[in-house]
């Protein structure tokens, strides 16, 4: 109780400092738990999505899912006052922005059209893209422990996608490019948790990801229904509370820590498709 205590206090200020290493076994266990959270939403975040009734274009779903996201933490942040707003590295925010608005919308538009256990699976390349850059680019350190976990994780993505056997349709296509951006968004988000709090970067990329998004929105736009929008705030929550515990998993951890548990969303992807959609993984997908 000691430990979820002292750490749950950290986590909800929004602006916890790495720990020293007399607590970090004890912060590497919180952010494991985040980013297991984390995964948990978002695979519950496809599944509304996926539900959504009428034929919302996924531009415009994207859209109404970051101005959702941006009034919720206006309201959630707006005690902090301007303050919240500062920052050195607007650059870095908008560069993190540009590649999480390509991200989101080349995999809504894959997610569509893609059984759910291989769009977990496809997503399953970010966080190793991720983990290589923040060796390569951050100089994270990769002990043959997590080398290992990371192995096992591209061996089981390989024996699930089965490149060269299984030809790739467009949708796998869209989730493959939007790996890609997730995986760069993803160091994105260390470098700015070394100098910016979880609430400043969480905010800034609600306040960025609005005005990118509704530029693609426009052309297709359409007003929901009542019954649609009701869905589109679930989709916003869960959307917004997997990138706050996304981000302050890196803020308590080192990326080469958390990714790894990224892995978790296969199960969770593979459970609610078989759930709400009736879809069973082969063989393959249960090995990998």
């Amino acid at each position: 109780m000691r430990f979820f205590g002292a750490n749950l206090k950290r986590f909800l200020r929004f602006g916890a400092k790495p720990p020293n290493e007399p607590a970090r076994a004890s912060s590497n266990a919180l952010a494991m738990a985040l980013i297991g959270f984390s995964g948990l939403c978002l695979t519950g975040m496809h599944v509304g999505v996926r539900l959504l009734p009428g034929d919302l274009h996924v531009f415009e779903i994207v859209f109404v899912r970051n101005v959702i996201g941006l009034v919720m933490l206006l309201g959630w942040f707006g005690r902090r006052g301007v303050g919240l707003l500062h920052t050195r590295r607007i650059a870095l925010h908008g560069l993190r922005n540009l590649l999480q608005v390509l991200s989101m919308l080349t995999f809504f538009s894959g997610l569509l059209i893609t059984p759910l256990a291989q769009v977990n699976a496809l997503g399953f390349t970010s966080p190793l893209f991720a983990t290589l850059l923040a060796v390569l680019l951050l100089g994270e350190r990769l002990p043959p422990r997590r080398l290992a976990v990371l192995a096992l994780g591209i061996l089981g993505t390989l024996i699930i996608i089965r490149p060269g056997i299984v030809p790739l349709s467009t949708g796998p296509l869209l989730l493959l490019v939007s790996s890609l951006f997730w995986g760069a968004t993803l160091v994105t988000i260390k470098l700015l948790s070394r100098t910016e709090s979880t609430a400043t970067t969480i905010f800034y990329m609600a306040l960025i990801l609005t005005p990118l998004s509704f530029i693609f929105a426009v052309p297709v736009w359409q007003w929901p229904t009542a019954e649609q929008f009701g869905w589109l705030v679930g989709i916003a929550i869960l959307g917004t509370a997997a990138h706050i515990a996304l981000n302050q998993s890196f803020r308590l951890a080192d990326a080469t820590v958390v990714l790894p548990l990224d892995f978790l969303k296969l199960i969770w992807g593979s459970l609610w498709g078989f759930l709400f959609f009736a879809e069973v993984p082969d063989a393959m997908t249960w090995v990998g």
